[in-house]
């Protein structure tokens, strides 16, 4: 059973998950809606409760083939660690394959990591350019 059982396709975006690693979310393409938390929030509560429920130590988010993420993207993924850091039951880490090619993700990283404190695990690959 993967964290996802589904796939995700909006406009130029794919979240999909694999089976080789259940406890990972792989996102290509380009994350830049307008309105990103209206699906992606709730997206983001679903799988911080199965993450809960099934007991898992460690939830990948494999970033390494998205070109970019806007603003909302972001803030999506503040609220996740919030979550992560406010919800008692919560045992599960947060592990961000990053691409240090995308330099959005150069500049991001840093900030995000300031809300998953302790909890989010930032794994950079790729060359910065």
């Amino acid at each position: 059973m993967t964290l996802l059982g589904r796939a995700i396709v909006r406009a130029q975006l794919k979240i999909g998950a694999t089976p080789e690693t259940p406890n990972s979310l792989v996102f290509e393409g380009v994350f830049r809606e307008q309105n990103v938390e209206e699906w992606f929030r709730p997206l983001i509560d679903e799988l911080h409760a199965r993450a809960v429920t099934l007991k898992l130590d460690e939830v990948v988010l494999d970033l390494r083939q998205l070109e970019y993420a806007n603003a909302a993207a972001w803030k999506c993924l503040v609220y996740w660690m919030r979550l992560l850091q406010d919800d008692g039951n919560a045992r599960y880490n947060v592990r961000i394959v990053a691409n240090e090619a995308h330099r959005w993700q150069r500049v991001g990283m840093p900030s995000l990591q300031v809300f998953g404190r302790d909890r989010l695990i930032i794994e950079s690959h790729g060359k910065a350019s």
